[in-house]
């Protein structure tokens, strides 16, 4: 189990435990593509992984090379994720006028909890809507044993908190890929291929917060599977996001993805994922 900022990979924000790695994009990125979406690492062992990984990336080699990239499997997983300015692997955005709004890079963090069984960390992040100020909190529930982390955002309009419709995505890294949705029982995920082993991506919500699920194509002609949802009216919305992939050793067909995210559902749908350690407010 780990967690921490790290500023000399231009301030992502990366997290794990036995199962999963994940990271998001801090400020040093704000002018790039990256926005708020998820990046996944796939992972084959259950040790921790993050810092030797950015270490071993930034070790310099003569001719500008690195001793190790994370992009390449070295035998512990890699980071061959596509994210962009996507929702990646279950961001999410506001929906506004039949588009994506998506929240910019986080401009602060703040750690709730890291012990060994569990981490609870905060994102703030802040953006421009037509003139408006969108400021989004999330909080992510990290624990071991899970293939998915629990997720908490409230957001706010020019400081109004009410109900707002959001979308929340799974972002196929290659073409053709099919989305399974299950509105009706709050399941969406993604089955395919990435560089030679099956990955399952999906997220569980709530069915009651659901309108619909579908595939999505933006004006840059990026797909998405975009799970659309709304907010309690002071701008609240759970959700779990994570995946299955083959290399790890479990999880090796979109049958065996789709028991396991119906199990999870059935499990931690309205019912206590860990200890949310106070209450989740929007951070000016």
């Amino acid at each position: 189990m780990f967690a921490r900022f790290v500023p000399e990979r231009k301030d992502d924000f990366a997290w794990e435990n036995d199962l999963i790695a994940f990271r998001a994009y801090g400020p040093a990125l704000r002018s790039g593509a990256e926005d708020s979406g998820f990046d996944a690492w796939v992972k084959r062992v259950p040790y921790p992984i993050i810092d030797k990984w950015y270490i071993e990336d930034v070790t310099k080699l003569p001719y500008g090379k690195v001793a190790k990239s994370y992009h390449e499997d070295q035998g512990e997983g890699s980071d061959p994720y596509k994210v962009g300015n996507t929702r990646g692997c279950g961001g999410i955005s506001l929906w506004v006028d039949g588009k994506l709004h998506n929240s910019d890079t986080f401009v602060a963090h703040r750690m709730i909890e890291n012990t060994p069984q569990r981490v609870v960390f905060e994102l703030d992040h802040a953006s421009d809507l037509d003139g408006k100020l969108v400021r989004e909190t999330k909080r992510i529930t990290v624990v071991m044993g899970q293939r998915l982390f629990q997720c908490e955002s409230r957001f706010t309009i020019d400081g109004k908190a009410a109900a707002y419709d959001v979308a929340i995505g799974l972002k196929p890294q290659g073409k053709g890929i099919k989305p399974a949705f299950s509105p009706k029982s709050g399941v969406m995920f993604l089955w395919e291929e990435l560089e030679g082993l099956g990955l399952g991506t999906g997220i569980v919500i709530d069915p009651a917060s659901v309108a619909k699920m579908a595939a999505h194509t933006d004006d840059a002609k990026q797909e998405q599977a975009l799970c659309f949802a709304r907010t309690d009216d002071s701008g609240y919305i759970r959700w779990f996001a994570g995946y299955g992939w083959e290399g790890q050793g479990e999880i090796k067909s979109p049958d065996q993805w789709k028991d396991y995210l119906g199990e999870f559902a059935a499990k931690f749908v309205n019912k206590p994922f860990a200890d949310n350690s106070g209450s989740l407010k929007v951070r000016e």
